[in-house]
């Protein structure tokens, strides 16, 4: 009608021409489903972050540490079930996994590789008191160390300081 406002979701045709009934059913449909995706985005005020995280796989709500490998695009997760993850991105629909620690990973390194290197590595710390260092991909132990007395929370990467050469070998 001529008093009535477009709907602001509604491309308009300033061609000048009245167009065909095809064309006229193209753009009702093509509104529908603009509205309905307008709708779909609209943030709920009730129970938004519950009911999005009921959606969230399990597998995901378990995940207790991350570390990124940017230059091979792998996301390695750690989780509270004691195992590892390794995903390659953007999307892996058949993550391997492998059970890597008695309890909970609360922590994942990657140190960068050296010339040389044989493997890449990752290091992961648990709620088990130890902290194990994996060859990335065949997932082999590569070291334990259990020396702790308590869960070990955090990696700290360092680099240790060049030794120098003793009086007796520079000789």
């Amino acid at each position: 009608s001529a008093g009535s406002r477009p709907s602001p979701l509604v491309e308009h045709d300033f061609g000048g021409g009245a167009g065909s009934a095809d064309e006229g059913e193209r753009r009702r449909q093509q509104q529908r489903r603009r509205a309905l995706m307008f709708e779909a985005v609209q943030p709920s005020r009730r129970g938004a972050f519950s009911s999005a995280w009921s959606a969230v796989d399990d597998e995901w709500r378990s995940v207790t540490s991350l570390c990124l490998l940017e230059d091979l695009l792998v996301l390695i997760c750690g989780h509270a079930s004691g195992e590892i993850s390794c995903h390659t991105l953007p999307s892996d629909a058949f993550p391997r996994r492998f059970r890597a620690h008695e309890k909970k990973v609360t922590a994942l390194y990657t140190p960068r590789p050296q010339a040389g290197d044989r493997w890449r590595l990752v290091v992961s710390a648990s709620d088990d008191f130890t902290i194990k260092v994996w060859r990335l991909f065949s997932f082999e132990q590569h070291a334990c160390f259990n020396i702790h007395s308590g869960s070990v929370l955090h990696l700290v990467p360092f680099t240790a300081p060049p030794v120098p050469p003793s009086p007796a070998t520079s000789q």
